[in-house]
């Protein structure tokens, strides 16, 4: 069962400081490394990890980091047979710096310019059994799902960067989508509205609602409400790239036929275990490692 993400592949700089630096201060960092990012391209690694079949469709810039990139992804499992080389383009760089004192980030990033889709990548996504968008993946997955009946598009899962606004051309709205995963936070009205009231009023087939460490909540398509507590991990470093691993963790869970509730309680573990190291990808456990981690901490 092939998983196919879409949208976001990085290079980024990450620097570990004790607390972040006033104007004009000179902070010595703890830790300073470059790793690769962006949320398609870390949900995919994260999916890879934990022993699922995935491919990501994305493209990278005729640079240094661009090939670093691709070296990268191709290391962990993942098929990049269409992560592409554009000479257009420069690869998506990113500066984060993360605060040993809050175990928060701050990110600065270049502006990743949108993209279209050739008859290949949409071929793959068509014959996907799932396949999951980020921020810049959505439109273009969308544009090469249009015409296609819903009967005939694969299983979609939704970064929560997304805008999903139906119009009159056939393309995907919320209504189409099976899984759709943002914090909590982004969902709430002005009011503060009661976690279940928001998402039975999402029209996506599955909604979870993120809640940092207070783990996730989740409706089911039957409406069935489940939630699953969050994981205290020592020696938590960063949050960096926690919820794109949560999306892949999620979504690897939910494709092999588990529960939301236990794809919940999985994906946490997942992501909270991903903290432990100051980029977003070092740290994400296997799939061993994982269940593990859940059954000690039942």
């Amino acid at each position: 069962m092939k998983l196919v993400f879409v949208g976001a592949a990085a290079h980024d700089a990450v620097a570990l400081v004790p607390s972040y630096p006033h104007d004009d201060q000179r902070v010595l960092a703890e830790a300073v490394l470059s790793a690769g990012g962006g949320p398609a391209a870390t949900a995919a690694v994260a999916a890879a990890r934990l022993g699922a079949e995935v491919a990501l469709i994305a493209p990278v810039g005729d640079d240094e980091e661009g090939h670093r990139v691709r070296r990268g992804l191709q290391e962990e499992g993942v098929d990049v047979s269409l992560v592409w080389v554009d000479k257009d383009r420069q690869t998506q760089r990113t500066l984060v710096i993360c605060s040993r004192d809050t175990a928060s980030r701050a990110i600065v990033t270049r502006e990743a310019m949108p993209f279209a889709l050739g008859d290949e990548a949409r071929a793959t996504i068509l014959a996907a059994d799932w396949v999951h968008a980020d921020h810049l993946g959505w439109s273009a997955v969308a544009q090469a799902l249009k015409g296609t009946p819903r009967e005939g598009r694969p299983r979609l899962s939704i970064d929560p960067g997304n805008s999903l606004v139906g119009d009159q051309e056939g393309l995907c709205r919320i209504e189409d989508v099976h899984l759709y995963a943002p914090p909590l936070a982004r969902m709430q009205a002005r009011d503060h509205q009661d976690p279940r009231e928001i998402l039975a009023a999402c029209p996506a087939e599955t909604v979870v609602a993120t809640l940092g460490p207070d783990g996730s909540i989740g409706r089911t398509r039957e409406g069935l409400f489940v939630r699953a507590p969050g994981f205290s991990v020592p020696g938590l470093l960063s949050t960096l790239g926690a919820g794109d691993v949560f999306h892949g963790a999620l979504l690897t869970a939910v494709s092999r036929g588990e529960g939301l509730s236990d794809a919940l309680r999985y994906a946490n573990a997942v992501a909270a275990l991903s903290c432990r190291g100051i980029d977003g990808r070092s740290a994400i456990p296997s799939h061993e490692e994982a269940s593990l981690f859940v059954k000690e901490s039942l």
